[in-house]
């Protein structure tokens, strides 16, 4: 995909619509609307602030264009279940599973991306295979827990989808760190 495919700033302006329509439906909350339309605004324009960043934006890198827009759609999808649920569109609970499905969207998109990151292999007391093989469990594993708990909050009891939705994201996390701490600490072979 080119950069022209991730149409950064009409995601832009449809979460600053959203979080605008929000705002005037409900206005007891105009804190938490003029936050996220802050946060639209700091995601469009901060990477052209960052020196580090700076360089990077242009058609030679997409990285950026696809953090934006991913960013874009889940604040935008909470804004328009936000707004469903001022026009009572949608009742209660669908709004807080709603919320959840979107999380468990973000854990898979972030496994799913985890692995085809490139990091540095020239740490010391790292062996690059093993740190490979565990940036790839760690995908595998967020990826997993991603949709088991799209699952739970879609079809778990509401009283404790709470609880069980955190002990899937908990486990994923420890299993990942474990496995970080045996790739990192473990003796490398000697040559």
């Amino acid at each position: 995909m080119s950069v022209s495919s991730y149409p950064v700033k009409q995601a832009a302006f449809c979460v600053v619509a959203l979080g605008a329509a929000n705002w005037f439906y409900s206005p007891q909350k105009a804190a938490a609307w003029a936050l996220v339309i802050g946060v639209g605004i700091g995601i469009l324009v901060l990477p052209r602030l960052l020196p580090a960043c700076r360089k990077n934006i242009g058609p030679q890198n997409k990285t950026i264009a696809r953090a934006q827009f991913l960013a874009f759609l889940i604040l935008g999808a909470s804004l328009a279940l936000s707004l469903f649920q001022n026009f009572g569109a949608i009742d209660a609970s669908i709004y807080k599973r709603s919320f959840g499905v979107i999380m468990g969207f973000v854990l898979i998109i972030t496994g799913n991306h985890l692995p085809k990151t490139v990091r540095s292999l020239t740490a010391p007391r790292c062996d690059p295979t093993r740190l490979m093989a565990a940036e790839l469990f760690a995908g595998r594993v967020f990826v997993l827990a991603g949709i088991i708990y799209v699952a739970v909050w879609i079809f778990g009891p509401l009283d404790q989808i709470n609880l069980m939705s955190s002990l899937v994201g908990l486990t994923a996390f420890m299993l990942v760190f474990i496995r970080w701490l045996t790739s990192r600490f473990t003796n490398t072979p000697s040559r």
